[in-house]
């Protein structure tokens, strides 16, 4: 650690940052993008792109597994070379190959893999649409940028109003991650929770 060359590091950090806004911008002259709009069809393709970032950072992904009494055992090399049962060749592109749908029907029909694939599943997933979010936040600022706009904070808001907008967030995130499979993503129990809360924040 105590080799680290810090101004390198920072020149590092702001080129990428900078490679960012030039694609950004690259793609708004091209017509690709506006701050108001992003076809579908770029969306996906930009996620795609995500995808492949997210497997080139983390090869530890590409791994043997072999089937052993009911589960996915990781294999070395040489284990895998011998291991004469059931294998299964792990990889980023397999574990999201799947549909939504069909992963989650491998729930019942083989836990074991759906246990496997579901931490990466939800790992890619977290960094797709962070990334996708921050290349829409570049985009809006180089627009706003580009017309001379101000930017502007928004009005404090109430404390009530944090918690409203708290709630109506997760609301929408536990229907999202339930979708996606998410075990822990109980509504019914969500729901019970927020009845709690309010009965003790809103008595008088």
């Amino acid at each position: 650690m105590e080799n680290l060359n810090t101004k390198n590091l920072g020149n590092q950090f702001a080129v990428a940052k900078g490679k960012q806004r030039a694609i950004c911008m690259t793609m708004m002259q091209a017509g690709l993008v506006s701050a108001e709009h992003i076809p579908e069809h770029v969306e996906q393709e930009l996620k795609l792109g995500f995808t492949v970032a997210y497997t080139d950072a983390n090869p530890q992904f590409n791994a043997t597994y072999g089937y052993i009494d009911g589960n996915y055992v990781l294999l070395d090399a040489d284990k895998a070379k011998a291991f004469k049962g059931e294998k299964l060749q792990l990889s980023v592109g397999f574990v999201m190959a799947e549909s939504q749908q069909k992963f989650g029907a491998l729930k019942n029909s083989n836990p074991a893999l759906h246990a496997l694939m579901l931490p990466i599943r939800q790992a890619v997933q977290k960094y797709v649409s962070n990334t996708y979010n921050a290349f829409k936040k570049q985009v809006a600022e180089i627009d706003r940028e580009s017309k001379g706009v101000p930017k502007t904070r928004s009005a404090t808001k109430s404390f009530d109003e944090t918690l409203k907008s708290f709630f109506d967030d997760c609301r929408k995130k536990i229907v999202n991650a339930k979708a996606r499979g998410d075990e822990t993503a109980d509504e019914a129990k969500f729901r019970k929770a927020l009845v709690a809360f309010n009965t003790v924040w809103n008595h008088q």
